[in-house]
């Protein structure tokens, strides 16, 4: 009888855990994630030759990320590349996830086709990426629209470089310009040509194998209402340290405000030497309107140091007064409560309506 019992208690767990894993894989079988948003699989950072991060250049990812209301080609241009130019001098927009046009309904709503459609001299095309620095965006003028030989170039950015340096703001080690997601690329590649690296890979392949994710009991955690990972996939949210002692708010805003003026200086200097037009826009934001009170969007993350340092990182922007530089910060900032739900999907990025605007007001600085 005790043999019994004993025999009892010890495959108890085992029964258990097989009825668990059952049942996960019943729930897996049926379960479909939440769609993401139309943007998702262009937030995706790929490793890039020259630009660290940037979108695939593999015809078989393009193909299965490429929709309707996104598209990419092979080069990283958003919808129709220099070829379509015509009759028209070619231009660039060019810049990160505004100039991208992150947030609109589709490729026919973003900055680069609302300027094609308000004027016939020139021919945009988007040559921007989503998380990029103003770094990268010289690296890309550099390899690859500045070979292009436009007659115009547009960069709609700024909000990147101080976000960058906040981030790593207790890694001084790291160069105040790299880009973003540099540190973690860092701490995974040390020796690429170590077996660790190949065994590494062979390991990371096998976690997401059906089987292997099922002893997570993510489903499971799902149903009883434990899954914290799966809540903050669909809700992310950056848990950032507080700020080291050697990083003040002053010091940061400083070094980024020199980068950045640093290379868009490198880039109106090419220009100026092979007679392009050159203007930068410092991109608009949500928190500059006098009417929006504390955090009032959910996907903010713009705490109050961090808006802080937003302000003086773009008073010392300013003040270096470049001729090529347009401030578009504050072009909403007369917009009432009501009315910037209408122009803006977060605290950074336009709705159609509000890219529109910004064209328009992009328009009536470019020389025709």
């Amino acid at each position: 009888m005790k043999k019994k019992k004993l025999f009892s208690l010890f495959f108890l767990p085992l029964y258990l855990t097989l009825l668990a894993l059952t049942a996960e894989l019943l729930l897996d079988w049926g379960h479909k994630d939440p769609q993401p948003g139309p943007g998702a699989a262009f937030n995706v950072q790929y490793l890039h030759p020259y630009y660290y991060f940037s979108f695939p250049t593999n015809p078989t990812i393009l193909q299965k990320i490429n929709t309707n209301t996104i598209s990419v080609d092979s080069r990283g241009y958003r919808g129709p590349g220099p070829e379509h130019k015509g009759v028209r001098d070619l231009a660039f927009v060019m810049g990160a996830s505004t100039a991208f046009g992150h947030g609109s309904s589709d490729n026919e709503h973003i900055i680069s086709a609302d300027l094609n459609r308000l004027q016939k001299k020139f021919f945009f095309v988007t040559a921007a990426t989503p998380s990029w620095n103003s770094f990268q965006e010289l690296l890309r003028a550099l390899k690859q629209t500045l070979p292009e030989k436009p007659k115009l170039i547009i960069h709609v950015n700024g909000v990147n470089d101080i976000a960058t340096i906040y981030d790593r703001r207790q890694a001084p080690e790291i160069p105040a310009d790299a880009p973003e997601s540099y540190e973690i690329l860092n701490q995974w590649v040390e020796d690429i040509r170590s077996p660790l690296m190949r065994r590494d890979h062979l390991l990371r392949g096998l976690q997401e194998h059906y089987l292997i994710r099922a002893f997570r009991f993510q489903h499971l955690r799902d149903l009883f209402g434990k899954n914290d990972v799966h809540k903050a996939h669909v809700t992310p949210k950056k848990n950032t340290p507080a700020p080291s002692q050697d990083s003040s708010l002053e010091d940061m805003a400083d070094r980024a405000a020199a980068l950045y003026i640093q290379n868009m200086d490198l880039i109106d200097e090419i220009c100026r030497n092979r007679g392009i037009q050159f203007k930068v826009f410092f991109q608009p934001l949500l928190y500059t309107n006098p009417s929006i009170d504390g955090v009032v969007r959910d996907d903010s993350l713009w705490t109050k140091e961090l808006m802080d340092l937003y302000k003086l990182y773009h008073r010392r922007v300013m003040e270096h007064r470049r001729p090529y530089l347009t401030d578009l910060s504050h072009q909403f900032s007369a917009e009432n409560k009501e009315t910037i739900d209408t122009l803006f999907v977060d605290s950074v990025h336009l709705t159609d309506l509000g890219y529109q605007k910004v064209s328009e007001n992009i328009l009536r600085q470019i020389q025709l």
